[in-house]
Formats: structure tokens, C-alpha cells, sequence
């Protein structure tokens, strides 16, 4: 579909097309029908939290986290598609608005995230139905996607004309003792220069991070992250300690810098946070790094070694004038930070 190439470009239309009309010729709506949430509504809002604590009652969503995941974006609400049967939500496809920093300008862009159907409703072909529908409204404003599916969701993703990005990247460390020589400065929130922060650390694609967006991806109800800006302003890291039944891990949601920096900061960076996951008496620390990001040596020499058994994948979907380089993934940012899922 981002072929330079035109005749593969235009071989790879025709397929999908065909293969749109064959989903649509599988699509089975009896007794359903397709519209969109409206997002601030009460009454809506306890039909998705329904559907979705039915489904991951071991995960279950308050009303405080549905109102800061869909509500509260720093871009604006969600957009929120659903199937519907018997006045209950039996399919949902959401987007959620992000700005990506998207080579030297900053572009409008959605995640895709929470897809999911029914169990007793699957193989009627809702998922492909939503996302057709959304992968129109993408083309006709030229905008950009990105997501993190999990393992039922993702062949739909496959099916409906995404683009396969890369295997999601985590590393993993075990805590090692090292010498820190440089202490990050504990903050409670960010402030207007992170966006400048940002901006200098020269990554060519990635959520514009500035301190607006950080505060609210930080400010996640229910959860704790120690937060830090390095040397004098030249970075941003944020943590978390994390328990999932076998190991205390340390996450590493954010950590970028001035790429003046990143030389003489990443790697007392990682001493540090090797320091900060001994105190909380953490065996693993885990992080995302995609192969080719420019700070991977300095990483590889804290420790951090890519996890193979990983089969969980990034699916994008890039506007027309920049899609060759949206589908490469050394040209990403991507960190934990970036997805809910730990």
C-alpha cells in the first residue's frame, strides 16, 4: 500500500478493494446496527464501560478512566464506532486524537485502541465493518494512524489495509549495581519546556510530547509513575514500578533528550534507572526501543537485550505524501509510554 514503486502501488489498490468487497460480502448485521458514540454522553458512557468490563472483568475500566482515556485527550475526544444489538454494544472501534511530530512538522493524527467484539457476536465481520468505515474518514482528511492490537483483534488490522510496522520492540535488563553520576530531578508535573525538549531531541516521528501531552498521559487515574527532567532541562524520563505476578519490573515509559545530549546523558541515564529499580527492589527493567533508534548502543550497554519470544506487532496507516518513510520503523519513537498494555 506504500510502495514507491507505481505498478506494485497499483496492483496492491485493486487487492484492496477486492478485498474490501469481500469483507463487505461477509459482513452479517442482522439484528444490529452501526453508529457512533456520542462521547460525553452518560448514558453511552455506561453502555462502553458495559461491554468492556463484560469482556476484561479481571481489567475492569471506571468511569474516571473512561472519561480520561476518551475525554480528556489533549487533542480532543475520542471518535467511537460501535455495532449495536437489543440497545447494548456488541462491537466498538475507538480512536483517540494524537499530534505526531512526523518528519519536521506536526500533523493531526488518531490511535487506534480498544477494538473488540462479543464473543457471541464474532465471525459476523463487525471489526472489518468499523474499520472500513474509519479508513475512510482517514483517507478523505489525509491523516495518519498507528496501533498496538492484541492477538485477536490483529489479523483485522491485517485484513482492513494496515500496514505491518514492526514486532512491538521491548528490551528487557536485569538490575545491574552501577556507577550514577548524574541525578535525574524528581518533579510532579512538567512545564512549557518539554515541548522544547522535544522538539531538539530531532526524532522524525513520534507523539509530539510537550507538557500538556505528558500531563495527561501522566495523569492516569489509579496509577503511580515517578516522573524527572535531566541535566539542566535537557530531558524527560518517567518510570514505573511494576508487579505482574512473577517479577517487580521497572517500565521506562519516557526517556528522551536534546540530542546535544544524547551522548553524555542516555547512558548515566540508564545508571540511574538501574539505581532507581535496585531501590525498589525490582529484578527487570523493560523499555521499547526499536532496531536502528539512534541511543541503541547505549542502551545494549546497560543491559537491555531485545525480547524474541515477543509476538505482539505496531500496525500503521500513513497519509499519501509521507507514507514510504511511516512505515519504517528506525524512523519511530515509540516507548512504553505510548500504549496502555504492560
Amino acid at each position: 500500500m506504500f510502495s514507491e514503486n507505481a505498478g506494485v502501488a497499483c496492483s496492491t489498490v485493486l487487492i484492496s478493494t477486492l478485498m474490501t468487497v469481500k469483507i463487505q460480502n461477509m459482513l452479517d448485521l442482522t439484528g444490529c446496527g452501526v453508529r457512533t458514540i456520542d462521547i460525553m454522553d452518560t448514558d453511552e458512557r455506561y453502555l462502553v464501560l458495559q461491554l468492556i468490563n463484560r469482556l476484561y472483568p479481571k481489567n475492569p475500566w471506571s468511569e474516571a478512566y473512561f472519561d480520561w482515556q476518551y475525554r480528556q485527550g489533549p487533542n480532543g475526544h475520542a471518535k467511537l464506532r460501535i455495532v449495536e444489538a437489543d440497545a447494548r454494544i456488541v462491537s466498538m472501534y475507538t480512536a483517540t486524537r494524537k499530534r505526531l511530530s512526523l518528519l519536521g512538522e506536526e500533523r493531526s493524527a488518531w490511535m487506534v485502541q480498544d477494538v473488540m467484539t462479543d464473543p457471541a457476536f464474532r465471525g459476523r465481520g463487525f471489526l472489518n465493518q468499523l474499520a472500513t468505515l474509519f479508513m475512510a474518514d482517514m483517507e478523505a482528511e489525509n491523516s495518519c494512524a498507528y496501533t498496538f492490537p492484541n492477538k485477536y483483534s490483529e489479523n483485522s488490522f491485517r485484513r482492513s489495509g494496515w500496514t505491518e510496522l514492526m514486532r512491538v520492540p521491548i528490551r528487557i535488563a536485569s538490575t545491574r549495581q552501577m556507577v550514577v553520576d548524574k541525578q535525574p530531578r524528581p518533579v510532579n508535573s512538567f512545564e512549557v519546556e518539554t515541548a522544547g525538549i522535544w522538539r531538539e531531541a530531532r526524532i522524525p516521528i513520534g507523539v509530539f510530547r510537550d507538557h500538556t501531552y505528558l500531563n495527561w498521559r501522566y495523569g492516569r487515574p489509579e496509577t503511580d509513575y515517578s516522573r524527572f527532567t535531566l541535566g539542566d532541562e535537557d530531558g524527560v524520563l518517567v518510570l514505573k514500578v511494576f508487579d505482574d505476578g512473577r517479577h517487580r519490573i521497572v517500565h521506562i515509559c519516557e526517556l528522551f533528550v536534546r540530542s546535544s545530549c544524547r551522548q553524555t546523558l542516555v547512558g548515566p541515564t540508564l545508571a540511574f534507572v538501574h539505581s532507581f529499580a535496585r531501590l525498589n527492589g525490582a529484578e527487570l527493567i523493560t523499555c521499547w526501543l526499536p532496531d536502528g533508534h539512534s541511543d541503541l548502543i547505549q542502551y545494549e550497554r546497560a543491559g537491555f537485550m531485545r525480547d524474541l519470544a515477543n509476538d505482539r506487532f505496531i500496525f500503521v496507516h500513513g497519509a499519501k505524501d509521507v507514507a514510504d518513510k511511516f512505515v519504517r520503523g528506525e524512523n519511530w519513537h515509540l516507548t512504553q509510554g505510548d500504549s496502555d498494555v504492560y
